[in-house]
């Protein structure tokens, strides 16, 4: 579980700090306010990939957490 948290951290850690990087500026530089939107849409598609991954990958510790059964 550790590693998925941070897993997590660096993914958002790394969106949150892009635009500040010279790629970010010269993204800015290069195609102007256009580039938050599609930026944007990466970021949400992104995290819930991980999001999905990560619970597709534990789902018995949800299932066992929350005391889903089997109907």
């Amino acid at each position: 579980m550790f590693r998925w948290l941070v897993s997590g951290f660096i993914l958002a850690g790394g969106f949150s700090v892009l635009p500040f990087t010279s790629v970010g500026e010269w993204s800015r530089a290069a195609f102007g306010p256009s580039f938050i939107v599609p930026f944007s849409i990466l970021c949400g598609v992104a995290v819930t990939g991980w999001c999905g991954v990560f619970v597709g990958s534990n789902i018995d510790f949800f299932v066992k957490k929350f005391g889903f059964a089997h109907t």
